[in-house]
């Protein structure tokens, strides 16, 4: 699905004012997609500080500045099809940006949505250092509901979809993009069901649980664990 690539000054001309958007270029990247952030409520507050305590204390976490291995395969396959040139991504759970970072490189129009702004302003510097254009949204993604038929993929990288956002993730997609999951398997699955049951109809590219050591950690010494990876295309008519 090739989507017309759009120069950063139109894009910038036709901008609209989403609140929730921060870093010096809001929303000049994909002015046509606007996600709303509600007033923050007690659990996206708790949920706030926590991570960045995270993106704060490099000993608390370990976070390779390196892009998800699965992403850039998928990325690859994607690019098969024609999914890249001006295409938009959403980057869910995007912390410090190492995977907006690569999207964005790879010539993804890129939203970045987090609930912790020390990951965001992380990402806003390494985005500037390597002129990469990303937009961030501080949000909580369960809270900020995503706009239908919007995105051409949705990347959830190590971030812990709970049941009820598997329905907007359909939505949010628009026929013909694409959707890539990894992360650990409780958390990606936490009810037990296959994520490949919460995309009826798609193209299932890929699906496999594996034991490894994750790329994203929480501690140093963490060894294997059960890691889920998906890739899948929403149908053109879906």
């Amino acid at each position: 699905m090739l989507v017309p690539r759009v120069p950063l000054f139109a894009l910038a001309a036709g901008c609209a004012a989403v609140f929730g958007c921060s870093g010096p270029r809001a929303n000049d990247v994909t002015p046509e997609v606007a996600i709303s952030a509600p007033p923050p409520g007690d659990r996206w507050e708790f949920n706030r500080r926590r991570y960045n305590r995270l993106y704060a204390d490099p000993d608390q976490t370990v976070v390779e500045d390196e892009p998800s291995g699965f992403l850039l395969e998928c990325l690859d396959r994607l690019a098969e099809s024609g999914l890249r040139n001006g295409a938009i991504a959403i980057d869910v759970g995007a912390g410090s940006g190492r995977n907006s970072l690569v999207l964005a490189a790879a010539g993804y129009r890129v939203i970045a949505i987090d609930i912790a702004e020390t990951g965001l302003d992380r990402l806003r510097e390494r985005a500037r250092t390597r002129g990469l254009p990303v937009e961030t949204v501080h949000a909580d993604v369960y809270s900020a509901p995503l706009p239908r038929d919007a995105f051409d993929l949705i990347a959830l990288i190590y971030f812990a979809p709970r049941p009820v956002l598997f329905d907007a993730l359909n939505a949010a997609t628009r026929p013909g993009g694409a959707i890539v999951v990894e992360g650990f398997e409780h958390a990606c699955q936490p009810d037990g069901v296959p994520i490949p049951e919460r995309f009826v109809g798609w193209s299932v590219l890929r699906y496999e649980v594996t034991d490894e050591r994750p790329d994203w950690r929480w501690r140093q010494d963490q060894g294997s664990a059960r890691i889920v990876r998906f890739l899948a295309i929403k149908p053109e008519g879906g």
